[in-house]
C-alpha cells in the first residue's frame, strides 16, 4: 500500500494486494486476493480475485 492512499472503514483488502498511491476506497468494500489497483483510483465497488482496476470511478482494465 503506497502513501496518500484513503480507506473508509470497514474495508477488508486481501492478501498479495497492490493499492499505489492517492487511490480511495469507499466504505463497506471488499477487495479481493491478488487486486492491483491503479494510482489515483476511486473504489466503489467490491473488487473479485485477480483483477486490476483503474479511474475514478474505477473499472476493471485486466483479468490477472
Amino acid at each position: 500500500m503506497a502513501s496518500s492512499v484513503t480507506i473508509a472503514g470497514s474495508v477488508k483488502v486481501g492478501n498479495e494486494c497492490i493499492i499505489y498511491a492517492s487511490s480511495n476506497i469507499k466504505d463497506q468494500i471488499r477487495i479481493g486476493n491478488n487486486v492491483i489497483i491503479g494510482m489515483g483510483s476511486l473504489i466503489l465497488q467490491n473488487i473479485p480475485d485477480n483483477q486490476m482496476w483503474y479511474g475514478a470511478p474505477a473499472k476493471q482494465i485486466k483479468q490477472l
